[in-house]
């Protein structure tokens, strides 16, 4: 019965074997064809982890050393043309209407999706399923059940499916991406047309080959096929989710690769190894290893009785209500900060600046257009550092005025950065050839350091004293 579904959710694929299903085909009870459906979903769950390790290392492998380039309106269609795509997307698979919230409409909730909540009145519980799409064009795709769409929610998710050398374009909701990798490039989905006659703009969905349309064709996939359930509560979503993520992997990789590894993780038997070194063909394509006849004794444990149920409880997800999401003050919330040990360890002149930028986003006090301001800066920084640290390995070293012309930005915004990054012996002035000339105007830029640090570049104005006229003496 177990190889049934297994053959049959890889054969039907985009299409789920439901429990009714199993019922009908199998002849057999509804709980039994649950609780079938449930150690598959417990399998798959087990199984995942190996194509989730197999995608990261292609990646790395792939992208070792890749930059995109920093200026974001270069057209990037010839560079990734026979490289994969790698998208990042959320959607909402069920969500709570007005009916389940009794008559009432829908409560909007900054910074997350809305629709997942039922309204405050009724306590703000989770009914819906918000789900994160990590996908890779014709390869892999991994599912995620989330409460919100906080950047500390998604944030630690995405860094452990995709190393952080990978190309990966989303929309506009995530901008703290920039900061993590430094290949990350968006789409703005609500682009206006700046022809009258039209409302939104052409390339709203694809612009200078940056999309999001591989998340997106997953999402119609995991609508389609999710609609055979009717409705799933939240805490069994990632049990759904792992099930599909798994059968969509095994048909993009094989099953193959689920039992090549050592014979420490396989529990293979002497009888395997024999054979194996014997005949390594034998057991080296074989899918389902062969295990020795008999039954194997049955250990007497009161903690493994209810193994079944410990296992699906270390995959149900936890549901949240509205009032239990923490509010985050600083613009990402995700590895935003300088930790403590990065300001001890931190040499005289490089303190002051360290703590001004964790006194700046800590600040409830501080305007947003203050925010953004200093975004606009935190991108431009990083992206010319991720340029020179990239010719820096290639021998090649890079001015001022090429710096400008890249990433089509003024000198004022160049210098105001860079004359930071030389107040802390981040970057050394080189000479241009050999005229004799004032290096403030232009200069070759020899990064000193590897990693850039957490600084602030806005220049905010400090509350001074008033000025006292002579009347008021």
């Amino acid at each position: 019965m177990f190889g049934y579904i297994l053959y049959e959710s890889l054969i039907q694929y985009p299409k789920v074997v439901t429990a009714t299903e199993l019922t009908k085909r199998l002849k057999i009870g509804y709980n039994a064809a649950s609780l079938l459906k449930r150690r598959f979903q417990l399998f798959a769950s087990d199984q995942l982890p190996k194509y989730k390790k197999l995608t990261y290392e292609a990646l790395s492998d792939q992208f070792k050393d890749f930059l995109l380039p920093p200026n974001e309106n270069r057209d990037i269609t010839k560079i990734m043309a026979k490289k994969p795509y790698t998208c990042v997307d959320t959607v909402v698979l069920y969500s709570a209407g007005e009916r389940a919230s009794q008559g009432r409409k829908r409560y909007r909730h900054s910074g997350q999706t809305a629709s997942i909540y039922l309204s405050e009145k009724l306590g703000g519980r989770q009914v819906g399923t918000l789900v994160q799409t990590i996908a890779i064009k014709q390869g892999p795709v991994f599912f995620s059940s989330v409460s919100n769409q906080k950047a500390d929610t998604l944030g630690p998710l995405i860094k452990e499916h995709l190393p952080t050398c990978t190309p990966l374009f989303t929309d506009q909701g995530y901008p703290w991406l920039w900061g993590i990798y430094k290949n990350h490039r968006s789409v703005n989905h609500s682009a206006r047309s700046k022809d009258n006659r039209f409302r939104f703009a052409r390339n709203r969905w694809s612009k200078n080959g940056v999309h999001n349309q591989v998340a997106e064709g997953n999402h119609r996939v995991l609508k389609t096929a999710f609609a055979a359930y009717g409705y799933i509560k939240p805490k069994y979503s990632q049990m759904y989710l792992n099930e599909f993520s798994f059968i969509k992997n095994a048909n993009v990789f094989g099953l193959d690769l689920l039992v090549e590894s050592d014979d420490a993780s396989t529990g293979m038997r002497c009888r395997d190894r024999d054979a194996f070194a014997v005949n390594p063909r034998a057991t080296a394509r074989r899918a389902v290893r062969i295990e020795r006849k008999g039954f194997v004794r049955k250990i007497q444990k009161k903690r493994t009785e209810s193994w079944l149920q410990d296992s699906f409880h270390k995959i149900l997800f936890n549901s949240q209500t509205f009032d239990t999401i923490q509010k985050i003050q600083n613009h990402n919330g995700f590895g935003i900060l300088n930790s403590s040990t990065t300001i001890l360890k931190a040499k005289k002149y490089e303190l002051p600046a360290l703590e001004k930028y964790n006194s700046f986003w800590l600040d409830s006090n501080t305007k947003k257009f203050q925010r953004n301001r200093e975004l606009e800066y935190q991108k431009t920084a990083s992206k010319i550092w991720s340029w020179i640290q990239a010719g820096r390995t290639k021998g090649k070293q890079y001015s001022v005025i090429e710096v400008c012309d890249e990433l089509e930005i003024h000198k004022i915004t160049a210098m105001t950065i860079l004359r930071k990054w030389i107040k802390l012996r981040l970057i050394a002035r080189r000479r241009i050839g050999f005229a004799r000339y004032d290096r403030r105007i232009n200069f070759y830029i020899k990064p000193l350091k590897q990693e850039l640090p957490l600084i602030l570049y806005s220049k905010l104005k400090t509350k001074t004293s008033k000025r006292v006229t002579r009347n008021e003496k």
